[in-house]
């Protein structure tokens, strides 16, 4: 996803909202630690301490922030973080500070 590039702050917005609560983010966080094998839902939430239906609407939010995808392995779908989307936005983030204070 180049757009993160030369991204807005009305681009990141969905992705820092994503990442503002604690489920996504340390669901996010466990997902790139283990990437690139990925993992059930059920295997994060188990980890997290979350309710399975709760981890799965969690996670539908970080995969419509582009910040994981999903693969189907038969009847099981793993989820794999997308390491570079957080480094767009780090990226992105560090440029905004260089322009304020430029």
């Amino acid at each position: 996803m180049d757009y993160l590039v030369a991204m807005d702050g009305t681009a990141a917005l969905p992705i820092l909202s994503a990442l503002a609560q604690r489920t996504r983010l340390d669901a996010y966080l466990h997902l790139r630690d283990v990437h690139p094998k990925g993992l059930s839902s059920g295997e994060i939430a188990k980890t997290l301490g979350t309710p399975a239906n709760t981890m799965s609407s969690h996670l539908l939010i970080l995969a419509r922030a582009g910040l994981i995808t999903a693969s189907r392995d038969g009847k099981t779908v793993y989820y794999h973080a997308e390491v570079g989307m957080a480094q767009r936005l780090a990226d992105f983030l560090s440029a905004a500070e260089a322009v304020r204070h430029s």
